[in-house]
């Protein structure tokens, strides 16, 4: 009859609406869109952080022994690559803290639930009311998982939500990543300039590792010997002073150091062996 029904009651009329009908809830399942570009943004960001430290403590350690990083194959698609390389074992590094995270609060859940079900059995001989034991079920001993922002089966009550989402996930993660950028930066400075320190003295330097083995920063300073291999009446004196030091090669030309001084060769002229 339309969107009203008419029916008679005594002598009059009377009138009943229809029935709202309410919009069907918009699902979240995009959601996951506005985290994958989050975290681009963020990989992004963390990516220009690593070249632009690895870029000025490459060229803060060769610049001091008189050299540009560029002269031993550090070029600025070297140090990219080496930022990505960076960026990718940063990545794995968190997906493996997210993955003992989750398996901590599971081991946590599980442990709630059987003391949970072990307490109810016997909460009638402890002395436990009905409401005690509903105000302690709610308590953040067997939810804590809830209010840490993660979700398990068998909890019935009402979740409570993450301290962490939207705009403060997002802070989070420019905090953190500004926290591991000041961090490396300070690491890295300071393991350069040892460094340096130590080439100017004439000692070996190996490249910059985490406790990993993983290599940081690929600076050296080898002691070596070279034997020239091309006209003797041109050989370099340089060449066979006993403190002479192979800081790597690029571009047909091999970067000795001896003193305070640096000496280009044609790498195709010299033989070089490390000491």
């Amino acid at each position: 009859m339309g969107p009203t029904t008419r029916h008679i009651a005594g002598l009059g009329w009377r009138k009943h609406a229809a029935p709202s009908v309410s919009p069907p809830a918009q699902s979240g399942g995009l959601g996951w869109v506005a985290t994958v570009k989050e975290l681009g943004w963020l990989a992004g960001a963390v990516g220009v952080l690593l070249y632009a430290i690895l870029s000025f403590l490459y060229d803060r350690f060769y610049n001091a022994l008189g050299i540009e990083a560029e002269d031993v194959g550090l070029t600025q698609a070297v140090i990219l690559s080496r930022a990505v390389l960076g960026l990718i074992t940063l990545a794995g590094l968190a997906v493996a803290i997210f993955l003992a995270y989750t398996l901590l609060l599971a081991g946590y859940w599980l442990l709630s639930r059987g003391i949970e079900k072990l307490i109810d059995r016997f909460r009638s001989r402890l002395g436990i009311s009905d409401d005690k034991w509903n105000e302690l079920r709610a308590s953040w001993l067997f939810r804590l998982p809830t209010y840490l922002g993660t979700e398990f089966p068998g909890i019935t009550t009402a979740t409570p939500k993450s301290p962490f989402h939207g705009g403060e996930l997002l802070f989070l993660s420019v905090v953190i990543t500004g926290a591991v950028a000041v961090l490396s930066f300070a690491f890295g400075l300071q393991a350069v300039d040892e460094r340096v320190e130590e080439a100017k003295a004439g000692k070996t330097v190996k490249p910059v590792t985490t406790l990993f083995g993983l290599r940081v920063l690929d600076v050296h300073s080898q002691a070596c010997t070279a034997h020239w291999l091309g006209d003797p009446g041109v050989a370099p004196d340089a060449l066979g002073n006993s403190d002479l030091h192979c800081l790597g090669e690029a571009d047909g030309l091999t970067v000795f150091r001896t003193g305070n001084a640096t000496l280009r060769v044609p790498t195709s002229q010299v033989a070089t062996s490390s000491e």
